[in-house]
């Protein structure tokens, strides 16, 4: 998540270019779920998010960024600023020509949200905080969208809980039912987080299992040395050693 209006910091991996072609669209998040469909990688994915752009909005000109050349064919990795976004969802899209067109130039592309809100993730709830002064937010309004991911069925953005965050800014994430479940969180009626949540199994706790810490009395052998060695055996968890057990080394 980046604040709105603020410069970002992109990492590039680039060879044999000088320049990359940048632009930003403002969209509706559900829209692009929808339209994206199945295709999450490749060729399909870049051709659909081409495809999509030609009826959103750009937001300011497109601009260029200069990289860093070296004189060689290498692969060169270097960090780029982006010009700062207004709050919302938005497409970057980057290229190596101004066509931005798939079969004339390489385009790559990728979702960001800019929002005045930062969320951090602790187990099944989220803390919700102002990202400008890192302060929780209590009391702020929020829906909770279950999202059908590329495995599963693009057209899902079902609402699934509306809410206002605790006095500590946490949001509880529902329970999933399949296994892996995505959600897109809004707060005040804006994307701030997309993540995906595996399904909680309460009824299977860790076990506390033998483990073996072995020690050596050096780092390298030569061929032939006797290795002297002594093994401390404990409990993984409580990390309570155990003793009269016959061990295998």
């Amino acid at each position: 998540v980046y604040e709105p209006g603020k410069m970002m910091l992109a990492k590039v991996s680039y060879n044999n270019i000088d320049q990359l072609y940048v632009r930003a669209y403002s969209i509706n998040y559900k829209e692009y779920l929808k339209y994206m469909g199945n295709s999450y990688y490749g060729d399909e994915q870049k051709k659909k998010a081409i495809a999509f752009i030609s009826g959103q909005e750009l937001l300011g000109n497109a601009y260029t960024i200069s990289l860093p050349q070296f004189g060689d064919y290498k692969t060169h990795t270097s960090e780029v600023a982006l010009t700062g976004l207004t709050e919302g969802m938005h497409l970057l899209v980057i290229s190596n020509a101004d066509k931005f067109s798939d079969s004339l130039s390489v385009v790559n592309f990728s979702t960001v949200c800019v929002s005045n809100y930062a969320v951090i993730k602790e187990g099944r709830k989220l803390r919700l905080l102002s990202a400008g002064t890192g302060e929780s937010q209590a009391t702020k309004p929020y829906s909770i969208y279950e999202v059908g991911y590329y495995w599963q069925d693009p057209q899902v953005y079902k609402l699934v809980k509306t809410g206002s965050t605790d006095k500590n800014g946490l949001i509880s994430i529902p329970e999933s039912k399949d296994w892996y479940t995505n959600y897109v969180i809004e707060v005040e009626g804006k994307v701030v987080y997309e993540q995906g949540f595996n399904k909680e199994s309460p009824d299977i706790k860790e076990k506390d299992q033998l483990q073996v810490y072995i020690l050596k009395d050096r780092v390298i052998y030569r061929p032939g040395q006797k290795v002297y060695f002594k093994a401390i055996a404990y409990m993984g968890l409580s990390k309570k050693t155990v003793a009269g057990k016959e061990l295998k080394i």
